[in-house]
């Protein structure tokens, strides 16, 4: 009998996506929902990538070389975009900006990222 197994890409978006859609609020802790946790990354996106990335799920990226972020897990496993924001943006292209971002900030994101990936 023949197993599915799931790439270890696709495993840690399923587990990512899993734990930021299932978090509750707690404002005491200073925690936030799933909904304003996927607000956050998308602002974070707009204010920080719009200008090159399409970050929306119809945009257009304005830069050519810049990718769709609906698109970015078709080319990228989301450890490797991970690792690409630890310590800053990197690129083939001279125009990435250098934007450095702190834990709370890549989650959101990534999350982000994660809810309007296109099949």
């Amino acid at each position: 009998m023949k197993q599915n197994k799931l790439e270890p890409t696709v495993l840690v978006f399923v587990i990512l996506a899993a734990f930021f859609w299932t978090g509750t609020s707690n404002p005491a802790q200073g925690q936030t929902s799933g909904d304003a946790f996927l607000e956050r990354g998308k602002a974070l996106s707009e204010v920080n990538c719009s200008r090159c990335h399409a970050v929306e799920s119809k945009d257009s990226s304005r830069h050519p070389d810049a990718p769709a972020f609906r698109h970015l897990l078709r080319r990228y496993p989301i450890d490797a975009l991970e690792e690409s924001f630890t310590d800053t943006i990197y690129s083939n292209h001279p125009d990435m900006p250098d934007f450095k971002v702190q834990p709370e900030q890549l989650e959101a994101i990534l999350y982000y990222i994660a809810t309007i990936q296109e099949p």
